[in-house]
């Protein structure tokens, strides 16, 4: 991950996303579940549902906690958790 990608998950990280906010235009947050938080904390960051717009169809979308993405070895755990995800089975919510 370059450092472009360190940025823009630094500057995610500060956010507090909303059900209907669109990020990058093209991923709308949704609920998780009906009556449900917005988000789920997991492991170094809050995990969203997002609506993918030109897939149509819903994933997960992971955000670094602030405090967990501070220092480089955070940041290195950070993306190894987000490798690990995503290079195992690719599940979308329902």
């Amino acid at each position: 991950m370059g450092p472009a990608a360190i940025r823009a998950a630094e500057a995610a990280a500060s956010l507090d996303w909303k059900v209907g906010d669109v990020i990058l235009d093209l991923y709308e947050v949704r609920p998780i579940r009906e009556g449900a938080e917005r988000h789920y904390a997991r492991g170094h960051g809050r995990v969203y549902r997002v609506h993918h717009k030109d897939w149509n169809i819903d994933l997960a979308a992971k955000v670094p906690l602030e405090d967990a993405f501070k220092t480089e070895s955070q940041q290195e755990n950070f993306i190894r958790e987000c490798e690990a995800w995503v290079t195992s089975v690719c599940i979308p919510m329902r």
